[in-house]
């Protein structure tokens, strides 16, 4: 007895496979593409927040006249953050807070667009050493 005729069924079976793997690649693509912005939105406000850390503590090192909103309106952000953020624009305001003891509240925002607006904000109190 002969096996029954299958002809042209091993080509719909690989055009059924070639048709799943078309969709599910369709599928994925998009996902994977938007990992990666995330993922480098998300290296971007690490290094950013690192930056911030870092200008605290110069700033903490620095004399007490010299933390002045006039003294700290012109920083320009890091040399690092440059490099990975060329848009970014560093704003560091002082606010003089009432003592005793006297202190000054520094608040150090860094903002940068990635398709969207970003920002990424610190405050310290800085106090004069006796």
């Amino acid at each position: 007895m002969k096996p029954p005729r299958r002809s042209g069924l091993l080509t719909l079976e690989a055009l059924a496979s070639m048709t799943l793997l078309g969709t599910l690649l369709a599928l994925a693509v998009p996902m994977l593409v938007g990992m990666h912005k995330q993922q480098r939105s998300l290296e971007w406000a690490d290094a950013a927040r690192r930056a911030a850390a870092n200008l605290a503590e110069e700033l903490a090192l620095e004399p007490w006249e010299n933390l002045t909103a006039a003294a700290l309106k012109n920083r320009a952000p890091p040399e690092e953050l440059a490099t990975r953020l060329p848009d970014a624009a560093l704003a560091v305001t002082v606010f003089d807070e009432p003592g005793p003891p006297a202190a000054r509240r520094i608040r150090i925002e860094l903002h940068w667009t990635d398709g969207l607006p970003r920002s990424v904000g610190l405050t310290r109190w800085y106090y004069p050493q006796p």
